[in-house]
């Protein structure tokens, strides 16, 4: 097959490489995404985007035959967390003659597919980044030999922090990721979700966590994290209108743009491909209501009402897993 013959329509080569990138994600696919096609949200201007946090309220009571006194009216407090899109990722990809008209034979493999893996790196790498700045918690001692007792420290720890219990996951560095498959502590395949696949890919179930094994940290590390306790914040940059070839898509949760031109100056086309990229840590907020009460005889009720909080530390504990 020539070039040409498997050559895209500016839409549907940025739809294939959002799909790539979105398969090449790793760190980066087990947190929360803001992917959505507005740079800017909620009426504000500049450079960011906002995730909403949390909101509470109370249900409040009356006496179901009280016609004297009104009812109680609350008011919404909606909170945002920015989240900076600093960063232009992109891929930038010289094709001379040779190339165009000699060695490249399928686009997607050839092309679109080095240029989706490059950004998504790039999106790996700033999660990882974030991560490593995380300080060491201590939650107790551990044991190499049975290390799915510090998984359930980890659990409880979190957990007691007001963390939900879905959606959970570990990064596991490579000794304590040795140590789980030595004692045997992942759980059947048929409860992770998959079988040989997740373990080809490195990848279990313990007490409730989804663990993933990576090279990238120290190889007795342990970040245990919530989905949302991080954002990966993307937008794909508009379509130029100086290019004839360019498009901006969002496809599997990815927003992406490709640019392809012919550079008379060097006689190659190009091919970019590109989003703009933000990480930020997110709040863990509790919530605590206090209830309406009625003194004996009263025919009202005093109001309650619900506050939020924010939790120390957030969703996420970094904890070195040395022997005992």
């Amino acid at each position: 097959m020539s070039y040409e013959q498997n050559a895209f329509k500016p839409g549907e080569s940025a739809a294939v490489a959002a799909q790539m990138v979105a398969q090449e994600f790793t760190l980066a696919g087990l947190i929360n995404h803001d992917a959505g096609n507005k740079i800017l949200e909620g009426g504000r201007k500049g450079r960011s985007i906002q995730v909403k946090q949390p909101q509470a309220l109370v249900a409040h009571g009356r006496g179901i035959d009280d016609v004297t006194n009104k009812i109680v009216l609350d008011t919404l407090a909606e909170n945002y967390v920015d989240i900076t899109l600093g960063v232009h990722a992109y891929s930038a990809l010289a094709l001379s003659e040779g190339d165009v008209n000699l060695d490249i034979e399928n686009f997607s493999e050839q092309v679109l597919s080095p240029q989706a893996k490059a950004v998504a790196a790039y999106a790996n790498d700033a999660v990882l980044n974030l991560v490593l700045a995380e300080a060491y918690a201590e939650i107790g001692a551990y044991d190499p030999a049975n290390p799915t007792k510090f998984f359930t420290l980890l659990r409880k720890a979190l957990r007691d922090k007001g963390v939900p219990s879905a959606n959970l996951n570990v990064l596991a560095g490579t000794e304590v990721y040795a140590n789980l498959l030595d004692s045997k502590a992942f759980e059947d395949a048929s409860q992770s979700g998959s079988t040989a696949a997740l373990r080809e890919a490195s990848i279990g179930r313990v007490r409730g966590f989804t663990v993933v094994e990576s090279v990238e940290i120290p190889e007795t590390d342990v970040f245990a994290f919530h989905r949302d306790a991080f954002t990966l914040g993307m937008r794909a940059p508009v379509a130029p209108r100086g290019a004839a070839f360019a498009a901006s898509v969002s496809e599997a949760g990815v927003p992406i743009r490709h640019v392809m031109d012919y550079d008379t100056d060097f006689t190659a086309d190009r091919s970019v491909l590109s989003t703009f990229v933000g990480v930020a840590k997110m709040p863990l907020w509790k919530v605590e209501r206090t209830q309406d009460v009625k003194t004996q005889g009263d025919a009202a009720f005093v109001a309650g009402s619900a506050t939020v909080s924010q939790v120390a530390g957030g969703a996420v504990l970094r904890v070195k897993a040395d022997a005992v």
